[in-house]
């Protein structure tokens, strides 16, 4: 049995600028969110806070909760398979404006070569302030 590779991905929000989506190597360029894989014994907030901080500049970042979690076999998401844990991140600072975009409205999204049809849906989930567990 193979294992899986951990991701905690951050659904980073901010209540002007709405949902941040950044260009990830791990979705071969196209707009994602924030994330970085968490390796045994890691403190997954600790991981993504210094992520997001690194690619952002943003300094101050609340975990608010899991909006979703889902294992993806390999070659769907990555080469191997993948469990990845998506958190609502809120922010108050625009951070320094390169590598990544906010999305304010959901049409945004249909010029945008999304990496998975989870960003759309997950965005949907936070700028609604609704989270919904079906139809992911």
């Amino acid at each position: 049995m193979q294992l899986h590779r951990v991701y905690a991905i951050g659904v980073v929000n901010h209540p002007e600028l709405g949902v941040m989506l950044t260009q990830q190597q791990i979705a071969q360029g196209n707009w994602f969110f924030c994330g970085h894989e968490v390796h045994p014994g890691e403190d997954w907030r600790n991981v993504l806070y210094l992520h997001i901080k690194q690619k952002t500049w943003i300094n101050h970042l609340h975990f608010d909760k899991i909006l979703w979690a889902q294992s993806f076999p390999a070659k769907i998401v990555t080469p191997e398979p993948v469990f990845s844990f998506f958190v609502h991140v809120k922010t108050t600072e625009k951070g320094h404006g390169r590598g990544y975009r906010w999305v304010k409205n959901i049409d945004e999204l249909e010029a945008l070569a999304l990496f998975h049809p989870l960003v759309k849906s997950l965005c949907q989930d936070v700028l609604g302030n609704v989270i919904s567990l079906e139809n992911k």
